[in-house]
């Protein structure tokens, strides 16, 4: 069973409501920023499942550093493990994540830290493979 709600929230360039599905069993977003972090791991989510050998994930929420998940998979039979954070606007990235979801490909290129991956709601919304659209911030 699954529950929605209606999110009224701004993301990138998109002002409006758009709807979030959850698990019935969990606890709904507590605002719109956690429900639009929620929706920006779903979109990468979506795209993972089908590309991602061995794909396992979990979404855990902490007080002190919000929503994030945790994506386990397959690389030449070694299990590999990201934390995945999506910061909205005015929010820092947790320091300890492996790639971060920002709203727009510009904020990935200023705001992710030297050495760790980024993507894009607005590339995670238009068609292709999920490893076409993250990227790796050298400098």
């Amino acid at each position: 069973m699954v529950r929605w709600v209606n999110v009224f929230a701004e993301i990138g360039e998109y002002k409006g409501q758009f709807r979030l599905w959850y698990p019935a069993d969990a606890r709904p977003p507590k605002d719109a920023q956690e429900a639009c972090r929620l929706a920006a791991l779903g979109l990468f989510y979506a795209l993972a499942k089908n590309e991602v050998p061995g794909f396992k994930w979990r979404v855990t929420r902490n007080g002190k550093n919000g929503v994030t998940a945790e994506m386990l998979f397959t690389v030449s039979n070694n299990i590999s493990r990201w934390v995945i954070d999506a910061p909205r606007r005015d929010e820092n990235p947790i320091p300890g994540a492996d790639v971060y979801i920002f709203p727009t490909i510009g904020e990935g290129k200023t705001l992710t830290p030297v050495g760790k991956m980024y993507t894009a709601d607005e590339l995670l919304f238009t068609p292709g493979e999920l490893r076409r659209k993250i990227f790796q911030r050298t400098s």
